[in-house]
């Protein structure tokens, strides 16, 4: 007579949804790893393309005005006072010098008068957070304004940034050929070419 083995019916199951789920996995997996690198690559190609297509001036406007209110929001509240530290009072009382310079306090008999804090400065204590985030609100409004040129000149942002980066580099070379017996003209002429050198170079 035949040995016939007896089939376990719940671990045949198990066994094949252990499979189906294994196999189900592996696809899922794959076909995310498809995905993503899709994603990945789209993502690249729209950094390519917005590296390679000039902003224009309208647009460059738009943008770094959202970004100069976040820049100000990060520093300021809705009534323009300081929500991170760094700033000093801009004007102390006859009192406070005592107590703020000496770590003493004098008594006043005669009326308290107020006047300008030595330490003040609009942009904060230097390397305090206020400061660090003046710093940036200075820098996307000095964008800004390059950006309104660019719109008003009808070229892009790039362009004018670029201009900028070429005149400030042209007086400081000038500045460096600019020495007793070099004439004036000698000397705006070969930081002239020493900046259109450098540019040239940076652009490689």
């Amino acid at each position: 007579m035949a040995n016939t083995k007896k089939i376990n019916v719940e671990e045949l199951i198990k066994t094949m949804e252990k499979a189906f789920k294994e196999e189900g996995e592996t696809r899922y997996k794959r076909k995310l790893k498809e995905e993503t690198q899709k994603t990945q690559i789209k993502n690249e190609a729209k950094e390519i393309a917005k590296k390679e297509t000039p902003e224009s001036g309208a647009d460059a406007v738009d943008r770094l005005l959202g970004d100069y209110k976040t820049a100000r929001g990060k520093i300021l509240n809705a009534k323009q006072e300081p929500i991170v530290p760094g700033l000093e009072d801009e004007k102390i009382t006859l009192k406070d010098i005592p107590k703020r310079f000496l770590g003493v306090k004098i008594p006043f008999t005669e009326e308290d008068k107020k006047i300008d804090n030595p330490m003040y400065d609009e942009k904060g204590t230097p390397g305090s957070p206020y400061n660090i985030g003046a710093e940036r609100v200075s820098e996307v409004k000095s964008d800004l304004e390059l950006a309104q040129k660019a719109k008003k000149k009808g070229i892009s942002f790039q362009e004018v940034k670029r201009n900028k980066a070429v005149r400030e580099k042209e007086a400081e070379l000038y500045k460096l050929f600019n020495i007793p017996g070099i004439n004036p003209k000698k000397a705006k002429y070969l930081a002239k070419l020493s900046t259109l050198k450098y540019f040239s170079k940076n652009a490689e």
